[in-house]
């Protein structure tokens, strides 16, 4: 596999923590990818760098160890320090129903194999349980496929749906070319950290996967966000082992360790560790489509925080459009919240709080 150092020419990166390094690191992975893929190595050292790093495609960036590489925001705590890219949507009409384990629909399209598709509907998730009652406007149903054949009047999926999407009800559809198998393993990052990130609380954040399939995050710390050390949205395939997320302050009501939100599909946590967060692991969403199919081990959460007004929150989370969360040999400090369908629990220990059964 090719591999490019960035202190090597010609990129020189100097990681003396002083210079900033955002363009030099950031033509090593842009390099990287035009020449199609590889290894984008940062040796020991600091890297302070002020604006987002855009991983692209089949680029794995790999440090020498946790808090041996260290990538520091310093004082741009409304900087995500690593993303997948924004994607262009393309917009289709639903024309039949997908029901529970329909793998395929006739729908006019241009996509091609590979791609992702989301389909969003007014149907609420919660209706099952919820009698009548409206838990949160936009808990509906949504759920994010990936195309395994394309024709241009016909999407064969790669799995059964897991929700029924009535056409009749839809709020739309749109499909995406994700970016694919990209890694990030072994380094540090790190910010100085603010009490109040106000309306820039969505840049407060470490690792953002969005619109990817299959990504590998490995040997990381997160220090100092208040937002979430990794977010996971609208993404398929992404497995992380060994990720500390230490939280900085809860004044703005989010501080989340690993937040596993829309249309986040297929993710395996193992080895995670919290500290200082509302919430270590969470899963909800804001209306596009449905998390599921998570399975979190050997999970490790303490000093949970409390919310802003004060009220005590819980070192696990699932909010009610949620669906086949599994969590196993947890040890947490403050008991967990839970609503959803078909979440399983099992060797959970907590050293106090509750176990609380919510919304709905």
């Amino acid at each position: 596999m090719q591999k490019a150092n960035i202190k090597d020419p010609p990129y020189n990166a100097s990681g003396d923590g002083l210079k900033d390094e955002t363009k030099i690191i950031q033509k090593a992975i842009d390099d990287m990818y035009l020449r199609g893929g590889g290894i984008v190595y940062l040796p020991a050292g600091r890297y302070y760098i002020t604006s987002s790093l855009l991983i692209r495609d089949n680029v794995y960036l790999q440090g020498e160890g946790i808090d041996i590489t260290v990538i520091d925001l310093k004082d741009n705590n409304q900087v995500i320090a690593f993303t997948t890219p924004k994607v262009e949507f393309k917009y289709f009409e639903q024309l039949e129903d997908i029901k529970k384990g329909d793998f395929s629909t006739h729908i006019k399209n241009d996509l091609s194999n590979g791609d992702f598709i989301v389909f969003k509907n007014r149907k609420r998730f919660t209706e099952e349980w919820d009698e009548g009652k409206v838990i949160r406007y936009y808990y509906m149903n949504g759920e994010l496929f990936k195309i395994r054949v394309a024709t241009k009047e016909q999407l064969i999926f790669t799995e059964g749906a897991s929700l029924c999407l009535p056409y009749k009800s839809t709020r739309g559809v749109y499909g995406f070319k994700p970016t694919k198998n990209i890694s990030i393993s072994d380094l540090s990052i790190y910010r100085n950290g603010e009490e109040e990130s106000g309306k820039g609380i969505e840049y407060n954040i470490s690792i953002l996967i969005q619109f990817c399939d299959e990504a590998v995050l490995k040997n990381i710390k997160s220090v100092n966000t208040n937002y979430a050390g990794i977010k996971i949205n609208q993404s398929m395939s992404v497995n992380i082992d060994n990720f500390t997320s230490i939280g900085f302050s809860e004044k703005d009501g989010y501080l989340y360790g690993v937040l596993i939100a829309d249309g986040a599909k297929h993710i395996s946590l193992t080895n995670i560790f919290s500290s200082h967060n509302r919430h270590g692991i969470a899963g909800g969403n804001s209306g596009v489509a449905v998390p599921m199919h998570v399975f979190a081990s050997k999970v490790f959460i303490t000093q949970t925080t409390k919310d802003p007004d004060g009220k005590q929150t819980h070192s696990l989370d699932c909010h009610g459009a949620t669906m086949d969360f599994t969590y196993v040999n947890c040890y947490v400090d403050n008991g967990m919240s839970i609503s959803g369908i078909g979440h399983t629990v099992e060797n959970l220990t907590s050293t106090s709080g509750h176990f609380f059964i919510y919304e709905g």
